[in-house]
Order: structure tokens, then C-alpha cells, then sequence
């Protein structure tokens, strides 16, 4: 049983030892680092289903970019403006839906949930993209 230990205990000590680094000749072409294709960015929109206006405030979504247009599915907590009779006119919400987007404008679906009615919510809108 000890043995199977050392043997373990030294295993994993030779799995940590640093590789030898050498420097690149400088005949050599350097090459370009992998651009990442997913992140996180800020937007604000408005949206409706034709009852009612979400304000949207963008929030994480996973994105696809090629040159200017951008593509992807997002999740959208917004401030909903409607008139419901069990709930006050101005009320938060979460949904989630896709994208694309040009340069900084973004034509956005999102869909919402009312739980009170038991009903999903379409809606298009359009989206103002904040940082670079």
C-alpha cells in the first residue's frame, strides 16, 4: 500500500516539473494570436410584441463575429411597461433570444415569460451597442 503511494506521490511530482523554455530565432515569423470570439457587452434597447415595451439592458450572451456583423443568443433583463391587472405597470423581467448585429445596431428578439397568465411573450426591437 505504501509503495502504491510513493509511486503515486512521485507521479504527480514529475508531472509538475517546468518544460525548458528557448527563445524563437528571430528568423523565424511570429504568429498571431487566436482572437476570442465570445464575450460580454453592453447594449440598450427597446422592444415590443405590440401590447406592450420592454426596455432592454443587454446582458451576457454568447457571440459569433465576422468582419462587422455579429450574430448570437442573448439573455435580456428588461423593465416591461404594460398594463396588467394583477401586477403594477412597470415590472422586471428576464428573457432571453437572438441576434445580429451591424457596426453598433442590433435587431433583437427576445422572449419573455408571464408567469400570472401562463404565456411566453415574442417581441423585436432594436439595440444601441454601448463599448467598443
Amino acid at each position: 500500500m505504501n509503495k502504491f503511494f510513493l509511486s503515486f506521490f512521485f507521479c504527480f511530482l514529475a508531472g509538475e516539473v517546468p518544460a525548458q523554455t528557448t527563445a524563437i530565432p528571430p528568423s523565424l515569423p511570429e504568429t498571431k494570436k487566436a482572437t476570442n470570439n465570445v464575450r460580454f457587452d453592453g447594449q440598450i434597447g427597446i422592444s415590443t410584441n405590440g401590447q406592450a415595451f420592454f426596455l432592454n439592458f443587454g446582458g451576457p450572451n454568447l457571440r459569433f463575429q465576422y468582419k462587422k456583423i455579429a450574430w448570437g443568443f442573448g439573455m435580456y433583463p428588461s423593465l416591461r411597461f404594460w398594463e396588467d391587472a394583477p401586477r403594477t405597470f412597470v415590472t422586471p423581467s428576464l428573457g432571453f433570444g437572438a441576434f445580429i448585429q451591424y457596426k453598433k445596431v442590433s435587431l433583437i428578439t427576445p422572449i419573455y415569460y408571464n408567469s400570472p397568465k401562463n404565456e411566453w411573450i415574442p417581441s423585436v426591437g432594436l439595440a444601441y451597442k454601448l463599448n467598443k
